[in-house]
């Protein structure tokens, strides 16, 4: 018939779609558990929009009845900041949670990073309760009007370095500390000046993109859940998500966004992410590929890239065209591959 005889013993020839378990050869250290990091704005506007209410209430949830992927492997980690930024030890055998605020924030080497700022989550499940239910109460007559961003990213990028994982910055205010550039755009917040009121809008200063390589090394995402009244360039923050392959959330101040930030939250964690993963497209021969959009860093060697953690709300679209005149054949072919860790710790492909 000019068929195969082992066509239907062979995935690969009849499924479109496949996924095989991978060797050693396809791991550059021992897959990953699932990690969960959350960093949390304690500042006055972070009490007064209730969003650590909201988060403290989901996560409860999800710690109580055992939502996160990953079962007894899965890890967890809390960093919370306002104008100063602290560290939260939640060793199994404390009786109460430490938050320890962090003096010499410039130099990252001196920082005292236990090894129980990420804890697993089936044995600390009692301490990380116990901290989840004190955290609206230890800030709620707080004062504190600062924003220390950007090195709240900073120390949470350096406690993930070993291990990357998923990193929830829950952003409450837009008086950001040491970052003069983020301020509102021309033409964006003055309705009089309607000349700039169509101009593109572009990241005013670089220091978050700075961080974003090296968190994309270790296989780091960060996903924004951005609270502000004020505009205060958006666009700049979110060069986090953009190389990360992350999710940007925004909570203009109406009514309802406690709702929308309790369900989108709850959404997000609830989804099932691939791990430290790595994508690449082959396309038919005469033909190239011309422009990548989403959410993603290029690796090394150039074709590969980098998505630190990918569920199935994610989009890649790629531009192609002729690389010559005619195309080879009248078929056009099509091959992706991801290379990711799931959630039970298999390398897969």
């Amino acid at each position: 018939s000019g068929n195969r005889p082992d066509k239907y013993e062979r995935t690969e020839l009849y499924c479109g779609t496949y996924d095989i378990k991978c060797g050693s050869d396809y791991m550059a250290r021992p897959p990953i558990p699932p990690i969960y990091f959350f960093v949390i704005d304690v500042s006055q506007k972070g009490v007064e929009n209730g969003s650590i209410d909201t988060l403290c209430n989901v996560l409860t949830e999800f710690v109580t009845n055992d939502y996160f992927w990953g079962d007894v492997r899965t890890k967890i980690g809390f960093l919370v900041y306002d104008t100063n930024v602290s560290i939260v030890n939640l060793h199994s055998k404390l009786k109460q949670p430490q938050v320890v605020t962090l003096t010499d924030i410039e130099n990252l080497t001196r920082l005292p990073i236990f090894d129980h700022l990420l804890v697993t989550l089936s044995e600390s499940k009692d301490i990380v309760l116990k901290f989840l239910k004190a955290l609206p109460t230890m800030y709620a007559q707080t004062k504190d009007n600062g924003s220390n961003l950007f090195n709240a990213v900073r120390v949470s990028a350096s406690i993930l370095r070993r291990t990357g994982g998923r990193m929830y910055v829950v952003q409450s205010n837009s008086s950001l500390l040491a970052e003069p550039n983020l301020h509102a755009k021309a033409g964006t917040d003055n309705k009089k000046d309607n000349k700039t009121a169509g101009t593109p809008l572009f990241p005013s200063g670089s220091r978050f993109f700075e961080l974003t390589p090296d968190m994309q090394q270790n296989f780091v995402s960060c996903n924004l859940f951005v609270f502000s009244k004020d505009y205060r360039n958006l666009v700049t923050i979110a060069e986090l998500p953009r190389y990360l392959n992350g999710d940007i959330y925004y909570y203009p101040e109406v009514p309802e966004r406690s709702y929308k930030f309790y369900y989108e939250l709850r959404n997000s964690l609830s989804r099932e992410y691939t791990w430290e993963s790595v994508f690449r497209v082959r396309i038919s021969s005469g033909w190239k590929i011309t422009q990548k959009y989403g959410n993603y860093s290029i690796k090394a060697s150039g074709d590969l890239l980098s998505l630190p953690n990918v569920d199935g709300n994610k989009a890649l679209v790629y531009e192609v065209e002729l690389d010559g005149e005619v195309a080879k054949s009248n078929c056009f072919y099509l091959q992706t591959a991801l290379l990711y860790t799931n959630s039970q710790g298999d390398r897969r492909l």
